[in-house]
């Protein structure tokens, strides 16, 4: 199925199935059917990310992530809770993505 901004949607890649949670237009919380899921948290009145909690429902380990944005609100890096730099990027003048880098994939 294709992704809305409108509501729930499911997408399926091969075996695997994901579900997507919208408040109005903010991505709030994905799941697939291995039972892995994460929620995004934003800064209040705003679209401005500030953290990523994912977790696994077999396993009690659950992991936060903190956003590191720019001037305009635009993610540029994602950090542990420990301060470690998993991700960050990079944007030209029109906002696309032009260097990206994935430190440790832990998701």
């Amino acid at each position: 199925m294709r992704l809305t901004l409108a509501g729930p949607t499911l997408k399926r890649c091969s075996n695997l199935f994901q579900t997507n949670l919208w408040q109005g237009s903010k991505l709030i919380a994905e799941t697939d059917n291995d039972k892995h899921w994460q929620s995004y948290l934003y800064e209040p009145d705003s679209y401005r990310p500030l953290a990523l909690v994912h977790g696994n429902a077999q396993q009690d380990n659950i992991k936060l992530y903190w956003y590191q944005n720019d001037h305009l609100g635009t993610p540029i890096a994602l950090t542990g809770s420990l301060g470690d730099t998993l991700y960050e990027c990079q944007y030209n003048a029109y906002g696309q993505i032009i260097d990206e880098t994935w430190y440790v994939h832990t998701f």
